[in-house]
């Protein structure tokens, strides 16, 4: 009897995913190809590009 319960709730759940997976493919957001980028203009932003600095506070902790 528990295996029986255990088969239905796997059933929907795949059966669930399936739903949201599809639904997520329909809902693609804008044309394909469009990348978008950051803006640099910003001062430090602009600074820390230029120079190759990191902007992560991770990489910032990895430099030697």
């Amino acid at each position: 009897m528990k295996r029986r319960g255990l088969l239905v709730v796997t059933a929907l759940v795949l059966l669930l995913t399936c739903v949201v997976l599809a639904r997520a493919a329909v809902r693609a957001p804008g044309p394909a190809g469009i990348v978008r980028s950051r803006d640099h203009t910003d001062g430090a932003t602009l600074v820390r590009f230029r120079q190759g600095q990191p902007s992560h506070w991770r990489a910032c902790l990895l430099q030697p």
